[in-house]
């Protein structure tokens, strides 16, 4: 089945109340080097003729129609200065509770890092990092975890079809590149909201969303007070939990009540 945005919303409850999440993609501009052979080269700092910079960048609010978004101009591209959009880029980071970014911990959030720090931002309230990268590696098996495969076997959008022309275009300073470089990054955007929303009751260790809401009785995942509980009960060397499942986005946890607290005293071990 092929799901649309509007279907995936379906699933998860919106609610006033839930934290600020930000689906986010950067787009960089690759390094240039003098080099000697294309495979295994080692390419030393006396090599290297520019270092890498931003592109665009382009992020939604989770459920939100608009896509946000920012490019380089012909003349930034030219020289290699993503200082105007790295700051409305850092002025939007701000704002967010969570960010939700596929590969993000190993590349867009650090990457993203190092331009703040090189055009002197300072650093921004702490934020929550969800990578669903790391879930397609650590609880699914897929035969390849690059999203635009992950988006075909789940039925979603796919990533516009590009490739390297359109950076080289961009690198010097060509419109039409920068602006289909942008395009392609905002579908890439929109892609992960879809592939976020589908994985979301199996993402391990996500931030408890219930926290952020306004009804404590609701899911961890997404927030929603659509829930069941299930006859079955999750158990700790000492304690017992009634489990529930989201019927908004399926996923299952324990409640907050130990049911043994009242019944079985906690005893202090010396030994």
């Amino acid at each position: 089945m092929k799901y649309t945005i509007e279907q995936l919303k379906q699933m998860v409850k919106k609610s006033e109340s839930l934290p600020k999440i930000l689906i986010f993609d950067i787009e960089t501009a690759p390094m240039a080097a003098f080099v000697w052979k294309r495979y295994k080269e080692n390419v030393s700092l006396e090599q290297t003729i520019s270092e890498s910079f931003m592109l665009c960048w382009s992020a939604k609010w989770l459920y939100d129609e608009e896509v946000l978004g920012d490019a380089v101009t012909p003349e930034e591209a030219i020289k290699e200065d993503d200082r105007r959009i790295v700051n409305s880029l850092y002025n939007l980071i701000c704002q967010a509770d969570i960010i939700v970014a596929y590969n993000g911990r190993n590349f867009d959030i650090p990457y993203m890092n190092q331009r703040f720090l090189v055009w002197g931002f300072p650093p921004y309230v702490p934020v929550h990092i969800v990578d669903p990268y790391e879930t397609a590696k650590s609880v699914f098996r897929f035969s390849s975890n690059k999203m635009d495969h992950i988006a075909t076997e789940l039925g979603l959008q796919n990533k516009i079809k590009t490739d390297f022309d359109l950076w080289k275009g961009c690198m010097v300073g060509n419109q039409k590149s920068l602006n289909e470089m942008l395009r392609y990054n905002k579908q890439d955007v929109v892609v992960l909201e879809e592939i976020y929303c589908r994985m979301l009751p199996w993402i391990k260790n996500h931030p408890n969303v219930s926290n952020y809401t306004d009804n404590k009785c609701s899911c961890v995942k997404c927030g929603s007070d659509r829930l069941e509980r299930l006859d079955r009960y999750f158990f700790t060397p000492s304690g017992k939990y009634e489990l529930f499942r989201c019927k908004s986005c399926g996923a299952i946890f324990r409640g907050k009540k130990n049911l043994n607290k009242e019944t079985v005293p906690f005893i202090n071990c010396s030994h």
